[in-house]
């Protein structure tokens, strides 16, 4: 299907009316707002290439950048973030370029193929990921901007996703000119696709334990959003992390925000109902500790999960008490984090609130449980019934 809409030079018509429209973080700088734009821009004009047939044209804008001397040392970000916004005539002529060859990519060409297929999926995970990455940042509690260490780590988060979209549009080009029939002739050429360029993407360490309760200003976003891979799920845990999926949708779920819990659990405890971490007392697939774990009150003031097991006349490690022990707290004790998991339209959005006001982690492995809740999504779309 191709969509037709108007943009800034025009009626622009999309390759099967996909868009990206990447959210600006509030207090973000001028700097990082040009960047913003321009990766828009060059996803957006390289998957209506790759539509066509000529996703080998698109430009690399990883590369642009670094021929540009905008990309001199990818470890010191911080100071790139200052230097674009001193630059930014350089960044909207490549937006200006990007656009003009968009509007003339030839829409007759756009094909419809497995192989098309196969990648709009990835990339669609990769920009659902950066989406959610920007649309969660915010400054820190009391301050008006990001802090430069968000900036710098959001920066790494772009150039990542930019760049795995370009690697993606041109492996799978190959098999899309052929079937495509014809390779558009219309938009500059800008010579042999390079390698990949490694843009120092901040990788989380690994662990990532909740801590209750949050600390201060964790609502915030705080200095530690990210991308990252997912972990991948085992053949032993597959059954399993299915049943969980199925009995979050029984429980009133969507898709996306079963998949959005499913990624913070997989980051919290590797789907262990029994996983303890002694220093924090948590226990389980959330790590309930504290109250959350053991109640409160004589009267009942607050049911903790073993309490819940009890009442049920299960055990405290069944999973299905735990899934349904999650879904209790929201309805009871949660209701600020239910009400923002309600909203969340993708899986990168759920697994983002699920962490901050759920979980309320310390922020380090959110673009792990992003990445998690991502490709549980696209693999639970083939296994099971939604």
């Amino acid at each position: 299907m191709v969509v037709t809409l108007t943009g800034q030079d025009g009626p622009v018509a999309h390759f099967r009316g996909w868009t990206v429209d990447l959210p600006h973080p509030a207090g973000s700088s001028a700097g990082l707002d040009s960047v913003i734009d321009a990766a828009e821009q060059a996803i957006q004009t390289s998957v209506d290439l790759f539509g066509s047939g000529a996703g080998g044209q698109a430009l690399d804008l990883v590369e642009e950048f670094e021929e540009r001397g905008l990309i001199e040392d990818s470890d010191n970000q911080s100071a790139m973030v200052d230097d674009y916004a001193s630059r930014q005539d350089e960044i909207d002529e490549i937006v200006a370029q990007l656009r003009r060859q968009n509007k003339d990519v030839d829409t007759s060409a756009y094909a419809t193929s497995t192989t098309t297929s196969a990648a709009m999926s990835d990339i669609d995970r990769e920009v659902d990921g950066l989406e959610s990455t920007l649309a969660v940042a915010g400054p820190a509690a009391g301050e008006n901007r990001l802090s430069a260490v968000v900036e710098s780590r959001l920066l790494a988060a772009i150039l990542q996703t930019v760049s795995a979209v370009y690697d993606t549009i041109t492996a799978a080009s190959s098999g899309v000119v052929a079937e495509a029939g014809r390779i558009n002739d219309s938009a500059p050429s800008y010579g042999s696709p390079s390698p990949v360029m490694n843009t120092g993407g901040y990788l989380p360490p690994a662990g990532g334990h909740s801590g209750y309760p949050p600390a201060a200003g964790d609502f915030g976003g705080g200095d530690y959003l990210q991308t990252a891979n997912a972990e991948e799920i085992s053949e032993g845990q597959r059954a399993r992390v299915d049943e969980m999926y199925q009995r979050l949708l029984d429980n009133g779920f969507t898709p996306a925000q079963a998949a959005g819990i499913l990624g913070n659990l997989q980051q919290e405890s590797t789907f262990d109902t029994g996983a303890w971490y002694a220093a924090e007392g948590s226990l389980g697939l959330a790590q309930w500790r504290g109250d959350r774990l053991d109640g409160s009150g004589d009267d009942g003031e607050r049911l903790g999960l073993r309490r819940f097991a009890a009442e049920r006349g299960g055990s405290e490690y069944d999973w299905r008490i735990q899934i349904d022990f999650i879904s209790y707290e929201l309805q009871h004790y949660e209701k600020t984090a239910n009400a923002h998991l309600q909203n969340a339209r993708t899986p990168g959005e759920a697994a983002a609130v699920f962490d901050q006001y759920y979980e309320r982690s310390d922020g380090l492995a959110r673009g792990k449980r992003i990445a998690n809740a991502n490709n549980i999504a696209s693999s639970m779309t083939s296994t099971i019934s939604v």
